[in-house]
């Protein structure tokens, strides 16, 4: 018989900012899903020694920590969701998917 357990998911998009006259490319992380409390974005400078997701990644894991310390945060959330289930690229960045890492067995 399938049992089916409840699986907390949240995801974090990242973009890339373009160089204006007075700030250098940047990248910009944002939660995605239902957690509420913030930090909801933050961006870092764009790593020119990186290529593809690896310029992402340092923003996403960052706001991650952010989220995953957050005491206003759901104690479930916090705790469990912390594998990268999927990432995936868009236009102009990533989105990285978070789950709890439970099983459906």
């Amino acid at each position: 018989m399938l049992q089916i357990r409840h699986q907390s998911a949240f995801g974090i998009q990242t973009k890339k900012l373009g160089a204006t006259d007075t700030k250098g490319a940047r990248i910009k992380a944002s939660k995605l899903g239902y957690v509420t409390a913030r930090p909801d974005t933050l961006t870092l400078p764009y790593g020119y020694s990186l290529s593809g997701a690896s310029v992402h990644e340092p923003a996403m894991r960052k706001l991650h920590d952010q989220i995953s310390h957050n005491p206003d945060i759901d104690r479930h959330q916090q705790k469990d969701c912390n594998h990268v289930a999927i990432s995936t690229w868009t236009d102009t960045g990533y989105i990285f998917t978070f789950i709890d890492g439970g099983n459906n067995d």
